[in-house]
């Protein structure tokens, strides 16, 4: 499975079967269908880009909301592609003031 994103020039955000049995395993049925419709709107529709912690897997965290309801997708990135590592809704507001923040929208329409 993969979405396009106007963030990765040309390239495609690849989301393998590991990853999505992981969510199917660890996410309530109403997130895991949320995130799979939805997939391309919260990669391509882009809030904020954080850099993700060390101790977690994936290079970057991408904060994308759809329908009001915000979400995290965490992507490991490199020369051959970007690869969902895992995607949630965020519940807690404080859970990434810990995260630096590495591109922001500032408010509008995503640019073209």
């Amino acid at each position: 499975m993969f979405v396009k994103s106007g963030l990765f020039t040309n390239q495609k955000v690849h989301m393998n079967t590991r990853v999505i049995k992981h969510m199917y395993d660890k996410k309530p049925s109403e997130e895991f269908d949320a995130i799979l419709t939805n997939l391309s709107k919260i990669v391509s529709q882009v809030e904020v880009i954080y850099q993700n912690l060390k101790a977690k897997r994936g290079d970057i965290c991408l904060l994308g909301k759809v329908k009001g309801i915000r979400y995290i997708c965490s992507i490991e990135t490199s020369e051959v592609g970007n690869t969902v590592v895992t995607c949630f809704r965020l519940r807690d507001e404080n859970y990434l003031k810990k995260y630096k923040i590495l591109w922001s929208r500032k408010g509008g329409d995503p640019s073209s």
